[in-house]
C-alpha cells in the first residue's frame, strides 16, 4: 500500500498488506458488520485527508449491492 492512498477490505486480510493506511470493515467478513461500520470509516477516512482511498467491493446479494452502492457515490463526490 502506498503512503497516500488508504485500502479499505471487506475482513481483515490474514497476511496480507498492513500498516497506518490499511483499514478493514469487519474481522471476520461480515456484511452486516461491514455496512454498519461504512459510514463511521468513510467519515474517518475523509477527516485523515488521504490522496485515495482503495476499497474492495463486497460480493453478491441485497446487503453487498446496498454497500457498493454507497461506495460508488461516495466515488462520485
Amino acid at each position: 500500500p502506498d503512503a497516500v492512498g488508504a485500502w479499505v477490505f471487506l475482513r481483515r486480510p490474514a497476511g496480507g498488506p498492513h500498516g497506518a493506511n490499511v483499514f478493514w470493515l469487519s474481522g471476520n467478513g461480515d456484511l452486516s458488520e461491514a455496512a454498519r461500520r461504512l459510514f463511521a470509516l468513510l467519515r474517518d477516512l475523509d477527516a485523515r485527508s488521504f490522496a485515495r482511498i482503495h476499497v474492495e467491493l463486497a460480493g453478491d446479494g441485497a446487503l453487498a449491492a446496498a454497500i457498493n452502492d454507497r461506495l460508488r457515490r461516495a466515488a462520485a463526490v
